[in-house]
């Protein structure tokens, strides 16, 4: 997906049945905003501020989210990562 808009990466996500997760805060809630408006739906997105966090920090906080929300609990859903601490 190397070179593909946000907006395809948002796609794909969904169309593969997967969250999102992306340090692109502003056009990632823009995207939401949008398909909520427009009836449609995405499979969840989680955002956080790119280095607010290490990586560890961060594989921390995305397996406190897998292993705590069920894939159907976060579609249409944002996360931040920074409330998952």
């Amino acid at each position: 997906m190397r070179g593909r808009t946000d907006a395809e990466q948002l796609s794909f996500a969904t169309e593969s049945d997967t969250t999102l997760v992306s340090f692109n805060v502003h056009d990632y809630m823009r995207f939401h905003g949008e398909l909520m408006r427009g009836g449609r739906h995405h499979t969840g997105i989680v955002l956080s501020i790119q280095g607010r966090f290490g990586i560890g920090e961060l594989q921390r906080r995305l397996a406190r989210i897998a292993t705590t929300l069920d894939p159907d609990d976060m579609v249409n859903r944002v996360e931040f990562l920074n409330a998952w601490g």
